[in-house]
């Protein structure tokens, strides 16, 4: 090395030039490589420091995440009910899904997946119990009803673990919102099927003329229609009709009710026709006040003027207008076994004027403002109504007003006699033997006989012989039962009279008098005579009606009754009833008309029972 100064040469490790004494340099660049190494170790350490920060960061993390999945996979979401997983605990047996043999249920699936209506459309009612408590079954419930018993314990899945009691009383907390939910819509539906088969058995022939005039827009002639409401065609109806059923007055046949609801609200309806079941036929709800009975329809303008509603404790609210300043509010109670209704109390208002309305409306006393505003809600009105839309009855397939048909789908092959067969039997069974026993005893064990053929000689008469003859020419025949007269095919007393609704007999007239006071006759032209005989008095009726339509029932089509003890002479009166308020004063041409129109039939075949 030299220096760079006076050139003089130099050892490596000389820091100054002992001949001109300038620093060689070397001492400076020491101190760098010093002060350099110091640096470096200095950022080592930061470095180092940094890398452990951001580790424990990372790892810190990972533990949270961790934690958190293993919290979270634990626990159940508290705004759901459980999840259905692939595998569940079916009556303490784990059953994989892959495992469910489909074959051994009605719905596989009921609970995990919701039912609609058109699910329950092909099965029967036995079968919607069945699907109903299968539900109930998947959770061990046992059974004690025999059907449900050997139904359940047929199925591989089912192990019967809990009593029904305890079941009963927690089965809400068993089972999940599916479950739940397919609970209710098949109840509903079981409720759906009974309904329209009781609309069916007393109502086919009303409901079936409201179908026809709501198809028809309400534009025909309304008198071809008598059970519908006249007002429907003079103001039309743009919303659909629904009925409902409701048992008033607990005698085991409910009360038909129509009507349609405003702004869709099914609380808010306006009824337009409330019918009652009486003798075999459907009649109009009557008002029964001081010594008069009169339809509903013929009192005033239902679903207009005056409108009705159902209260919860069987009352019919009527709510009546005559003006701006004339209204009243009248509660009905239906009596028993009737169609018939009477006055339970009621208020009204007639200007500042207010009045009480006392049983039997013979008479109204003087009330407060107050009362009448009481009067107006006193009864709560029933909200649990379950309403049917009238044309779902088409769809339902209860083939109302259509003919019978048997497997062939022709009315010509109708088997009138196996349709009567039991009936028959039980006429039969009594030949040769005296009537023995008590009424109550009697009837159970031969529902179907009246008692009345027993007559006073409490044995059935030699000539008693029945008749299959078709009223009203639909191809399906009628069952008269009556005491002919030997030798005289025309000569007779009826007993009893039947007709075949989808392959089940059904009773076309009260036999309460039927044989002793009241005589009924096949006529031509479709029609059935009644002479009926007035209690206490020499009244009697010569009365004829038609079956209503092809249904269990019948409708009255004309009558006239005769007083012939009057002292101006004989007195003829035109009504259904025995002197009812209404009836229409006739003559004699008009009893003899009306009889010569309707001849008896004479050329009837008759078969000794």
């Amino acid at each position: 090395m030299f220096c760079s100064q006076c050139g003089k040469e130099l050892k490596e490790d000389t820091l100054v030039c002992p001949e001109c004494g300038a620093d060689t340099g070397k001492g400076q660049a020491e101190k760098e490589e010093v002060c350099s190494g110091k640096n470096d170790k200095e950022n080592r350490g930061k470095h180092f420091k940094l890398y452990v920060l951001i580790g424990s960061a990372v790892i810190a993390v990972i533990l949270i995440m961790a934690l958190a999945f293993f919290y979270f996979r634990g626990k159940k979401p508290e705004t759901e009910d459980a999840k259905v997983t692939d595998t569940q605990e079916v009556s303490g047996k784990e059953i994989k899904e892959d495992d469910i043999n489909e074959e051994e249920y009605i719905f596989p699936y009921s609970d995990k997946e919701y039912l609609t209506d058109a699910d329950m459309e092909s099965l029967t009612e036995e079968q919607l119990g069945f699907a109903r408590n299968e539900i109930f079954a998947r959770h061990g419930r046992i059974f004690t009803e025999e059907k449900y018993k050997e139904y359940f314990e047929e199925k591989s899945w089912y192990k019967g673990t809990v009593e029904p009691e305890v079941f009963d009383s927690n089965y809400e907390k068993e089972l999940n919102k599916i479950e739940k939910a397919n609970v209710e819509v098949i109840k509903n539906y079981e409720e759906k099927l009974k309904a329209f088969a009781l609309a069916e058995q007393y109502y086919a022939s009303v409901l079936k003329e409201y179908q026809d005039a709501e198809a028809g827009g309400y534009s025909g002639d309304a008198s071809q229609y008598p059970h519908v409401n006249s007002l429907l065609f003079g103001n039309g109806c743009s919303e659909p009709l629904y009925f409902t059923l409701s048992d008033l007055c607990g005698d085991g046949i409910p009360e038909l009710f129509i009507g349609y609801f405003l702004d869709g609200d099914s609380s808010n309806y306006i009824l337009m026709e409330l019918y009652g079941y009486k003798a075999g036929s459907a009649k109009q709800l009557s008002v029964s006040a001081g010594f008069g009975v009169t339809p509903l329809g013929e009192q005033n303008f239902i679903g207009e003027r005056v409108r009705y509603y159902i209260c919860d404790n069987g009352l019919i609210r009527e709510n009546g207008s005559g003006g701006a300043d004339i209204n009243n509010v009248t509660y009905y109670e239906l009596r028993e076994n009737s169609v018939e209704m009477t006055i339970k109390e009621g208020a009204g208002q007639d200007g500042g004027h207010y009045f009480e309305q006392n049983y039997g409306g013979l008479g109204v006393l003087e009330a407060t403002k107050a009362f009448y505003e009481e009067m107006q809600n006193k009864y709560p009105l029933k909200s649990d109504m379950q309403w049917y839309k009238l044309q779902e009855l088409e769809g339902y397939g209860l083939q109302i007003g259509l003919k019978l048909e048997n497997d062939t789908g022709t009315e010509e092959n109708f088997d009138a006699e196996a349709c009567y067969e039991n009936i028959l039997q039980q006429y039969r069974a009594q030949k040769g033997m005296l009537m023995t026993g008590g009424d109550d005893d009697f009837t159970e064990t031969y529902p179907n006989v009246n008692m009345n053929v027993f007559g006073g000689i409490g044995e059935i008469p030699s000539g008693l012989s029945y008749a299959l003859t078709d009223i009203d020419g639909n191809g399906v025949e009628e069952l008269f039962i009556a005491d002919v007269a030997e030798g005289n095919p025309a000569s007779y007393t009826t007993y009893d009279i039947y007709t075949c609704i989808q392959g089940t007999p059904q009773r076309l007239f009260d036999v309460g008098d039927m044989g002793i006071q009241s005589f009924y006759f096949v006529c031509t032209n479709n029609v059935i005579m009644k002479i009926q005989k007035e209690n206490g008095s020499a009244w009697y009726g010569t009365l004829f009606y038609q079956l209503a339509g092809e249904s269990a029932g019948t409708k009255f089509v004309d009558g006239v009754w005769v007083y012939p003890g009057s002292s101006l002479g004989p007195m003829y009166s035109r009504s259904e009833e025995c002197m009812a308020d209404d009836g229409e004063e006739v003559d004699k041409a008009y009893y003899d008309t009306l009889v010569n129109t309707y001849p008896v039939k004479e050329d009837i075949e008759w078969v000794k029972l």
